[in-house]
């Protein structure tokens, strides 16, 4: 697990994806000392991991895309870590943080073709 955060460099490799069919996906942004860490569930809700209450914004690269990010969501390393040794270990994520819902979904959207939802 460590060698692959120790890929995340914050430029060229920035983005950790984990994903398992029947329970979603986790994705791990940044490096390489500062992380987000976002949860897809399988009904197409997301939710983000929130660590403390602390203000202000933080740019961090994720997805190949620089971008200004809540401190309160911004993760270390150590934390980035056992974030994801939870996820790929019970498929669940972290009871040490806050996961704030971010979508939900009122229509499945993989039902439509691109022309319908164009």
């Amino acid at each position: 697990m460590l060698r692959l955060f120790d890929r995340l460099n914050g430029s060229s490799e920035d983005t950790l994806s984990i994903e398992y069919p029947d329970h979603g996906s986790m994705l791990i942004g940044g490096g390489p000392e500062r992380f987000i860490a976002v949860c897809f569930l399988p009904d197409g809700a997301s939710l983000h991991a929130e660590k403390n209450k602390e203000e202000g914004m933080v740019l961090i690269q994720v997805g190949g895309q620089i971008g200004d990010y809540p401190a309160r969501n911004v993760l270390d390393r150590v934390t980035a870590v056992e974030v994801a040794k939870d996820y790929l270990r019970d498929h669940t994520m972290a009871t040490s943080l806050a996961w704030i819902r971010d979508v939900a979904p009122e229509k499945n959207w993989s039902e439509y073709s691109d022309e319908q939802t164009a």
